[in-house]
């Protein structure tokens, strides 16, 4: 049995977080011991960490944090003083910031070190240069590069990261939670609700969404359109769709931690992103027997295959999307066959003990080269 080390921000849980339960729980499953590091969660995501610790993860908590400098500095105090006594044969990292912190130490005990990229941190840092990453990101990002071993959540994702770094790289998709979706079955309902999961930031092309929806709804009344998630352009997206005289149409509701109920009632999801180097909605979707149209960028296209699960649309444009979109509404059948397929296709590739078997290929060879 390997103990493996897990650290997380309980106070924020994003998608690569969320990757990382799933990942836990399969190796959890399979015989092996997750232990994971992490601040006190928020309310809204206990629910997260009760599910780990129900599944046998071992969690240590390290107090509340108000601030994301608040948790670095209590996780290398931790680190510090108490990696010997967590017995852990290696650690597992999934944040450049992460890694920025705590590489080092880790490295001083021998520890082997395995790192997930869950994005290309360069293009994301220029891509949105409001978020407060800078030197501390750009300095874990070149040491998770120098992990034992280096992994990707696509094969795009890898062959990116190879070409740019000059390292060799495994791609390993992420794992989805796929007991939360099996009991939803095929569509049912009178709405047609297409459903987007996404944070508000500009590489999600939920502007696109909102252009493309006007024409949707001009071909399909019945058609509307849902956006699940936070972010700094919210005001700016609602007064697009105060101008384009969608208010009855597309709704923004905020975050939602649970997207099996959001999917329950959708008629498909929609992922207009113009970068994603995995798409975890997307496969969710699958799960859940819902189709996808998703844009035919990064790791997206791994998930969704055109015509076989989904359907792909050219990134930016509204007119591609909005066709897309309206071909699923207007054939129900060939939706609902594409639904079953995705939901083979997760099954087979993305439960978190198919994924967590790969890692413990990955965790075995780092350890034998150390």
């Amino acid at each position: 049995m390997l103990r493996i080390l897990f650290t997380a921000v309980g106070r924020k849980v994003g998608g690569a977080t969320i990757a990382m339960f799933n990942l836990m729980s399969g190796l959890s499953r399979i015989g092996h011991q997750p232990v994971l590091v992490t601040s006190n969660p928020s309310e809204q995501y206990e629910t997260f960490f009760s599910r780990l610790e129900d599944l046998g993860v071992e969690i240590h908590k390290i107090g509340a944090a108000q601030s994301g400098f608040i948790h670095w500095v209590r996780l290398v105090k931790y680190v510090l003083t108490e990696i010997r006594s967590l017995n852990v044969d290696l650690a597992h990292l999934h944040l450049p910031k992460e890694a920025a912190f705590i590489f080092s130490i880790l490295k001083s005990r021998r520890i082997p070190i395995i790192s997930t990229f869950e994005g290309d941190p360069f293009f994301e840092m220029l891509y949105e240069p409001h978020i407060n990453r800078g030197l501390v990101v750009k300095i874990g990002s070149h040491l998770m590069a120098k992990a034992d071993a280096v992994t990707a959540c696509s094969e795009w994702l890898a062959k990116r990261l190879e070409k740019m770094l000059g390292i060799g790289v495994y791609a390993v998709p992420n794992a989805i939670d796929a007991e939360r979706f099996l009991d939803i079955g095929e569509w049912r309902e009178r709405e047609k609700i297409i459903l987007a999961l996404a944070r508000l930031v500009p590489i999600k092309g939920i502007d696109v969404l909102i252009k493309a929806a006007r024409i949707v709804y001009s071909r399909c009344k019945e058609a509307r359109f849902v956006v699940a998630g936070e972010g700094y352009l919210a005001q700016q997206l609602n007064s697009l769709i105060k101008k384009l005289g969608l208010e009855g149409v597309v709704k923004l509701i905020g975050f939602h931690s649970s997207p099996e109920k959001l999917l329950i009632k959708a008629y498909l999801l929609v992922m207009p992103s113009l970068y994603e180097p995995f798409g975890m909605p997307a496969a969710e979707a699958g799960a859940a027997l819902r189709p996808v149209v998703a844009s035919r960028t990064g790791g997206l296209a791994e998930i969704v295959l055109d015509g076989v699960n989904g359907l792909l649309a050219n990134p930016g444009d509204p007119v591609d999307l909005a066709g897309k979109i309206i071909w699923l509404l207007e054939n129900e059948e060939k939706a609902k066959e594409m639904a079953r397929r995705g939901r083979a296709r997760v099954l087979e590739l993305y439960s978190p003990v198919t994924v967590a078997r790969k890692y413990l290929e990955i965790y075995r060879l780092a350890l034998k080269e150390l």
